[in-house]
């Protein structure tokens, strides 16, 4: 009987490695069969939008809010438009309603979305006489009318059909009337939707059938002539205009007959209905007519749908049937005029490629021979995996060395990176920006709309935290140790270490790839806990930058250098291969500002920095000259328009101002949490004898104090949940947020070193995701996540939208990928970043700064968290030979030569692109 062979901790990432890669292939491959093969007939949807879907929230499913809300058209994602869209979309012309009540409730829920918020033009109309008469309401261009016509025969229409007909001729564009173009310009309706056959059923007996028809008839006739073919039949849903202006017809309604007046339910019975449906879907065979069959099912079999008297539908049903129609008609258009976000995919074809696009392409294919002749010398491991272990270079810190379990499965330092693994980087990284274009740039995977359940949140992320705590380990001992650098840089009094600060990055990019996942963000309490959370990533920032600065005293260009590279390497990549401007990737470009807020206040008059009243009065002037600069008007208007003429850049200074002024002052407390932690270690690790009389007390009060600052944070945390729940809406709670954030992330902090045991142990599962947070959250957007994150992606199978019954498949098919390629793409940023920072020696250089840095032995600190929120704090490890400003403290000329033609092409090529 041959033995079982269970893998080593040496080969779990050899055997991950290989099984996600067929694993990725298998999915790939998978949707592009089903793309091309399955749904050539209907690649945009077109075809599915206005035929099928199901409800996500029906009452049946128990939904955690307000039912009928979240109508799931299939592999597509259904906008809700708002008044400038629609103004877009309707350009010179106008949304045309034609029929009986049942479409003048959807003329109704359209005007509902212009109206502007405090008007009541809607709910007046609404409660006026029915006298059956037209409506006409425009607001800001979005153009809406409503022709009362339930018979389908009256002038209105066949005058509205006639100008339609015009437009719709080969050489209308070309007419040489300019007074007769532009009179039927003024009337054009972009759509028309038309709805009609209650009022036959309810007044014709016998001949209602036949009145129905010639009513259709004639306006097909009257709109296209004799043997046309639909719109949909022909148009592609791509170009400017996507299938065009065109007429579609709503089914008639079934009713709920148990609701009807007694009157009705004797006339309205199901034989009329079924016959008039009937012979809609015979000239849909026939004449290609656009019929919504979509509206029929969102209300069969579901009583809940109808209003009081069995015959209108609930406003939010409406609402939804609306929005199909507005997404028929404007997806396409919007997604060529707008771009980003890319979050309405039904009968929508993408923006075309653009050449950055395709050169990212041909790179890739340029350097996949190189790469495969180098993957060939891989012994051990598998290609991936051996560029990780060699580019990780985050074990070796600047001012400490932090030790790992041989058998945790993470990366482990070498010595060099050697010069030949810069191509396999480099591919790695532009592989993983078209993978996300393949994703979430083309119609080759479906897309699915996020609907929230509290159950669905609590089970994901209480499976992750069950599976990652598995995986306590102790925090290793340093092997070795040498004089601190910085008063109180000995270990014995350990606050924060490194992995520990890892592990909190770790859990808090659980929780928010987890609420971004289940759609969380309409939930208060939920949102409370992640604003607290992107607090804590900047305080880890402004902490960790601080204790570097103050333990290594470098503050070199190279430094600064390192840190922005390493941030914003994959998201300028990502922006340009997703045509998707790069501050959208909100955590980048604001750690960014962070950083270089720290560095400018330490580096000014940096001398006085070891005295407590000198750095504690630069950190407080510099928090009151960022609190101008962000919220003075002005001032960000003036910068973002000098960066619009000078590098097309489009930022948003209202957004920013949101961004920046969440946390205005979390950073700042991390900086004095640092400054606070430096002087005490010092005073801990001094003789009493030398120290004057505060400094001696606090020496000799130091576990009081200790206990004190615990019993504080066990108060804090309970209190502050409870005053946060006074709080009735979000503006309400970011009002108070940058007041009030440091308190709970202050007492976590506090709490997790409250003890010797607490701080002697960790979770290496939560520190490895810490580590590679940055790319976990820049991916989840494109390969995990859909439509610029607003949505899901599919693996390809269709099912009822529910976690247990149906997205279990796509959790376990993409989640090893999307982890997989975070892990990989991680370290092919630390490998090129330490190949623009080096200089021209390479491999000489870096052996000299890892024998350098494995002398460092101080755990005082992880002066490495350049990557804060959500990023793994990791620039520091590949800047190497910055051990105290010893060793390569500047830039040297080959890493400014790279550092200019890479600042060039990425302001040339936004100069072209935009």
């Amino acid at each position: 009987m041959p033995r079982i062979r269970l893998l080593g901790p040496s080969s779990v990432p050899t055997a991950f490695n290989r099984a996600t890669v067929v694993l990725a292939l298998a999915v790939v491959l998978f949707n592009v069969y089903r793309r091309f093969v399955l749904d050539a007939a209907d690649p945009f949807k077109c075809g599915a939008l206005p035929n099928t879907g199901q409800w996500l929230d029906s009452p049946d499913r128990k939904p955690d809010h307000k039912p009928f809300l979240n109508w799931q058209p299939p592999g597509c994602l259904l906008y809700e438009y708002k008044a400038p869209e629609i103004a877009s979309c309707n350009e010179d012309g106008k949304i045309l309603f034609v029929g009986d009540t049942l479409t003048r409730q959807l003329f109704w829920a359209t005007a509902r979305k212009i109206e502007a918020p405090g008007s009541k033009w809607v709910f007046k109309e609404r409660n006026k006489p029915d006298t059956h008469s037209d409506l006409w309401y425009a607001v800001d261009g979005a153009k809406l009318k409503f022709i009362w016509d339930p018979w389908l025969n009256s002038s209105a229409l066949h005058e509205e059909l006639k100008a339609f007909r015009e437009r719709q001729e080969p050489g209308f564009k070309e007419k040489d009337d300019p007074a007769k173009k532009e009179l039927y310009n003024s009337r054009r309706s972009v759509v028309m939707l038309v709805g009609g056959g209650l009022w036959h059923a309810r007044h014709y007996q016998e001949d209602f059938l036949r009145y129905f028809k010639q009513s259709v008839d004639s306006v097909i006739s009257a709109a296209y002539g004799e043997g046309h073919v639909g719109p949909l039949e022909e148009a592609i849903a791509s170009g400017r205009e996507g299938v065009g202006d065109q007429i579609v017809f709503a089914p008639v309604i079934e009713p709920l007959y148990e609701r009807l007046s007694p009157s009705r339910e004797a006339t309205i019975v199901p034989s009329k209905i079924n016959a008039m449906n009937h012979y809609l879907q015979e000239k849909t065979v026939s004449s290609g007519v656009s019929v919504l069959w979509s509206y029929a099912n969102m209300t069969r079999g579901r009583p809940e749908t109808y209003g009081e008297s069995g015959l209108h539908v609930i406003d939010t049903v409406a609402s939804k049937m609306a929005d199909v129609l507005l997404n028929l008609r404007c997806n396409a258009k919007a997604a060529q005029r707008q771009g980003y976000p890319y979050n309405r995919t039904c009968c929508s074809g993408y923006v075309a490629t653009k050449w950055i696009q395709v050169a990212g392409l041909l790179c890739a294919v340029a350097l996949f021979p190189f790469v495969l002749s180098q993957s060939g010398r891989s012994m051990s491991a598998s290609p991936v995996h051996e560029q990780f272990e060699m580019s990780s270079m985050h074990q070796i810190t600047n001012g400490h060395n932090v030790a790992r379990p041989k058998d945790s499965g993470l990366a482990r330092s070498t010595t060099s990176t050697p010069m030949s693994n810069v191509p396999f980087a480099l591919f790695t990284l532009i592989l993983s920006a078209c993978c996300c274009f393949l994703a979430d740039r083309t119609q080759v995977f479906n897309k699915f709309p996020k609907q929230f359940s509290n159950l669905d949140f609590r089970l994901i992320l209480g499976l992750v935290l069950i599976a990652c705590l598995f995986n306590i380990k102790a925090i290793p001992a340093p092997q070795e140790r040498r004089r601190p650098s910085t008063p109180g840089a000995s270990a014995a009094h350990s606050f924060l270490p490194r992995l520990q600060a890892d592990e909190f990055k770790g859990w808090m990019q659980v929780y928010v790839l987890v609420y971004a996942y289940t759609g969380s963000s309409n939930v208060l309490d939920f949102y409370e806990v992640l604003r607290v959370f992107l607090a804590f990533y900047l305080f880890l920032s402004g902490y960790g930058h601080t204790i570097y600065f103050l333990q290594n005293k470098d503050y070199s260009l190279r430094r600064v250098a390192t840190v922005l590279v390493r941030l914003n390497l994959l998201a300028v990549s990502l922006s340009f291969m997703m045509d998707r401007p790069y501050t959208s990737y909100h955590f980048a470009p604001l750690v960014s500002f962070w950083f270089m807020v720290v560095y400018l206040t330490l580096r000014a008059r940096q001398h006085t920095n070891d005295s407590i009243p000198h750095i504690i009065g630069k950190i407080v002037t510099s928090a009151l000259v960022v609190t101008l600069f962000i919220h003075i008007r002005g001032i960000l208007e003036l910068c973002f328009s000098v960066l619009h003429y000078t590098c097309r850049a489009d930022l948003n200074a209202t957004e920013w101002r949101f961004h920046l002024g969440m946390d205005k002052y979390i950073v700042y407390i991390g900086m004095i949490v640092a400054v606070l932690h430096v002087r005490i270690a010092s005073i801990l690790s001094a003789p009493a004898a030398r120290l004057e009389e505060v400094p001696r007390i606090i020496q000799e009060y130091f576990n009081v104090l200790r206990r004190i600052s615990v019993y504080a944070a066990l108060v804090i945390v309970p209190l502050f949940w409870i005053l946060t729940r006074r709080s009735h809406d979000k503006p309400d709670y970011n009002w108070w947020m940058p007041y009030i954030a440091w308190l709970p992330v202050v007492s976590f902090v506090v709490l997790r070193n409250a003890t010797r045991f607490f701080r002697s142990y960790y979770c290496a599962s939560f520190a490895w995701l810490g580590r590679i947070s940055l790319e976990l959250y820049l991916l989840s957007n494109h390969i995990w996540l859909a439509g610029d994150g607003r949505g899901l992606l599919r693996v390809g199978f269709r099912g009822d939208g529910g976690l247990f019954s149906d997205r279990w498949r796509d959790l376990v098919a993409l989640t090893p990928i999307f982890v997989w390629a975070a892990w990989n793409v991680h370290a092919a940023t630390m490998t090129v970043t330490a190949w623009i920072i080096s200089s021209g020696d390479g491999v000489k250089g870096r052996a000299a700064a890892k024998s350098s840095h494995s002398r460092a032995g101080s755990e005082l600190a992880f002066p490495n968290y350049d990557n804060a929120l959500p990023g793994p704090a990791s620039q520091g490890d590949i800047d190497h030979g910055l051990v105290n400003g010893r060793q390569g403290s500047g830039l040297s000329k080959d890493a400014k030569k790279k550092l200019l033609i890479i600042v060039g092409v990425v302001w040339l090529a936004n100069m072209l692109y935009a």
